[in-house]
């Protein structure tokens, strides 16, 4: 799903948001809302006027009759805001925090989340949250913009002094967001890589998926043992069903995501602006290592490599049955074990056919991010 946003904040409580763009079922619904907009409490705004009815309507229209687009070369050709909606410029600022995490999912983001805001010239871009995105649903979008971008305005600039830093996994809203502005030259993003068997196999065991489980909406995001079933043998038929099954779709839309996710970064942003990291280099038996990760994070962001704290980056977070970006893992967790699927480890004949099918996305990591995962880059010289 495509979301094109335009957001700001302005002094306190003032936002803009120009549009947003999402695919409701089989058709596209374009809302734009009002450059000027006093943030009101979380229960929102009472009224919308009928300049902004008729403008989404009128974009509504005109992108049913358009068709489905796919990226935001098409947006901008579709999407023409009359002046009174035009971007502010330079709004996307305040929206980014100096270093922000955006991905993989299942990756390693809490952990290298806590590793940089342990530092003591680092923050965290918001106080409670580790995930703060310019991202809102069509139903209430004004509302949520308001209570994110107007009333924690000031919470966001808590901390002028020390570098911020965010996770906020919506990786697209880069994309999205250059449509209307230039992009945030002065911050940086950081993306995180996992072995691809070991990242599918934690996905599969974290999430409950739409296309999977029953009625997904009522038990929320993450599998419950009481709700859900998981397995090593069903994983290993979703891996081998592909494009043939519905419930393969999650793990197919994955493997596109790690392509065009950091090609799109770099796209938008630039090399320099995007360091690319393995979650392997983030084990307590690599991360400290010379040239490992702790030196990698010191020379991009500009800190000291000996003020990361060793209790901090010697630890595991958000792994196995251990939830929670502030949730540390125990020592004696087993990774690739999960209750949820019986304390079993994925089949052995499952990461080989993973491999084949990761093969040609390795070798895009390898050759134009330097990610390499040799298992991968080799399987085909086990399978010719």
């Amino acid at each position: 799903m495509n979301v094109k946003l335009a957001l700001t904040c302005a002094a306190g409580v003032a936002i803009l948001v120009p549009s947003i763009v999402l695919q409701v079922s089989s058709y596209w619904q374009v809302a734009v809302g009002r450059p000027e907009i006093s943030a009101q409490p979380a229960g929102g705004f009472a009224n919308v006027d009928r300049t902004f009815i008729d403008h989404s309507n009128a974009m509504a229209s005109r992108a049913n009759e358009t068709g489905v687009f796919s990226n935001s070369t098409l947006l901008s050709q579709l999407v023409h805001p009359p002046p009174e909606f035009a971007p502010r410029e330079n709004w996307t600022q305040p929206l980014f925090a100096d270093f922000t995490i955006v991905g993989l999912p299942k990756a390693g983001t809490s952990q290298l989340y806590a590793i940089l805001t342990s530092h003591p010239q680092m923050a965290p871009f918001h106080p409670t949250k580790k995930e703060l995105c310019p991202r809102v649903w069509i139903n209430n979008f004004v509302a949520r913009a308001c209570f994110l971008y107007g009333d924690r305005a000031q919470e966001l600039q808590h901390a002028p002094e020390r570098l911020t830093v965010n996770a906020c996994l919506h990786y697209d809203m880069l994309e999205m967001l250059s449509v209307y502005s230039p992009p945030p030259v002065k911050k940086r993003f950081l993306f995180l890589f996992r072995d691809p068997p070991s990242w599918l196999w934690a996905s599969y065991n974290y999430w409950a998926w739409r296309d999977l489980d029953a009625d997904v909406s009522k038990m929320g995001r993450q599998t419950r043992p009481q709700q859900h079933h998981r397995s090593p043998e069903l994983f290993h038929e979703l891996i081998l069903g592909g494009s043939r099954l519905l419930a393969s779709r999650w793990w197919l839309n994955f493997r596109n995501l790690s392509v065009d996710v950091p090609r799109s970064l770099l796209s938008v942003m630039g090399r320099q602006q995007v360091l690319f990291l393995r979650r392997e280099d983030l084990m307590s038996s690599e991360v400290s290592k010379t040239g490992g990760l702790l030196d990698k994070l010191s020379v991009f962001t500009g800190v000291d490599r000996a003020s990361f704290n060793p209790k901090v980056y010697s630890a595991r977070h958000n792994c196995g049955n251990a939830r929670g970006a502030k949730v540390t893992c125990n020592e004696s967790m087993v990774d690739g074990l999960y209750k949820i699927s019986g304390w079993r480890p994925m089949l052995p004949q499952t990461r080989p056919l993973i491999y084949l099918q990761f093969w040609e996305e390795c070798e895009f990591w390898a050759a134009e991010l330097s990610i390499v995962y040799s298992d991968c880059l080799n399987i085909m010289t086990l399978y010719p």
